[in-house]
């Protein structure tokens, strides 16, 4: 686990660094550490001891934890978090852009912090593949918060804390494999306050027509948000 948990640590630091618009120099400057050693950080070649944790994070603008997000094996009493999502710890994200005209692919990603007492989550918004997250658009970090029917997720833009989204949904349970929900948060393009129906998932989707239709604003919706002057999103559980 020790290699494991450097290899870790240090890609966290090479993502949180790079979404935060620094450069190795930069934030070896910051934290009076040589360039060299920052790159052997990030590639997992030397241990990080506790005082400089907390110095990169600090330099980063991020918690300590992070950095050290990661799923330890556990051979205590288990967690008393309660997951909705039936103990999964990857989830699959979509929604359809508009502006792009295709369905944005993303990866939420599930941290029990059994000190915090909270689940944290960290979205990887707009991805070419699962398994290389890091090269995502953009990066949200916060938590998930679940309660007997909602869940609710908070989260704070990582290069930037003028952007804040909430994902809010009606509980997945242990059945079914996705649902949708409702993302708020502000759209770049144009600069304003904006809502999109989105579909989480416990397993990868195909970009399909099926699921075109799940995304996009159908006309019975429209009809519904000028009957009420208020964009609601019907729960589908499949």
């Amino acid at each position: 686990m020790g290699d494991d948990l450097l290899t870790h640590v240090g890609r966290r630091v090479r993502l949180y660094r790079k979404m935060k618009n620094l450069n190795v120099e930069e934030l070896a400057a910051i934290i009076h550490k040589s360039k060299a050693t920052i790159s052997k950080y990030e590639a997992g070649k030397i241990s990080i001891d506790i005082n400089t944790l907390f110095d990169i994070a600090n330099a980063l603008n991020i918690t300590i934890y992070q950095l050290l997000d990661c799923q330890l094996k556990k051979e205590s009493a288990p967690s008393f978090i309660i997951n909705p999502f039936a103990n999964t710890n990857l989830l699959y994200f979509y929604f359809y852009d508009g502006r792009k005209k295709r369905i944005l692919k993303s990866i939420i990603k599930l941290n029990d912090n059994d000190f915090l007492g909270k689940i944290e989550a960290t979205l990887y918004m707009n991805i070419n593949s699962p398994k290389d997250c890091d090269k995502c658009e953009c990066l949200y970090f916060g938590y998930m918060k679940p309660f007997d029917i909602i869940t609710s997720f908070v989260l704070e833009n990582q290069s930037t804390s003028l952007e804040q989204i909430t994902i809010c949904m009606i509980n997945p349970m242990k059945k079914f494999e996705s649902a949708t929900g409702l993302m708020s948060g502000i759209s770049d393009y144009p600069l304003a306050p904006a809502s999109v129906k989105v579909l989480i998932s416990k397993k990868p989707l195909l970009s399909d027509t099926k699921l075109n239709e799940y995304l996009i604003i159908t006309r019975d919706e429209l009809k519904k948000i000028k009957s009420i002057n208020m964009y609601t999103v019907d729960s589908v559980f499949f």
